[in-house]
């Protein structure tokens, strides 16, 4: 059996989905924030885009795994990265 750490397409879209069904209530409850979703989970929320993804380091999670985007941001900025 092989597995692998890469993200599939399907990682992503799961991450916006839930990302999605959270977006109201984030963008209510923290403005303007960086918020960051692993495996459909809510992570956390950050001032800046370098704070969440120090946070999502510090979780020791695989930031090629995580969405990180940018609450209130007109237009909407997305950022996917690996290291």
């Amino acid at each position: 059996m092989v597995t692998t750490t890469q993200p599939t397409v399907n990682d992503g879209l799961d991450n916006h989905i839930a990302f999605n069904t959270m977006r109201d209530q984030l963008e209510s409850q923290h403005p303007n924030s960086w918020v960051v979703f692993h495996d459909q989970e809510f992570v956390g929320h950050y001032e800046t885009y370098d704070a969440a993804r120090q946070g999502a380091r510090d979780q020791n999670l695989n930031l090629a795994h995580c969405l990180l985007q940018k609450l209130n941001a007109s237009p909407t900025i997305v950022l996917s990265c690996a290291d």
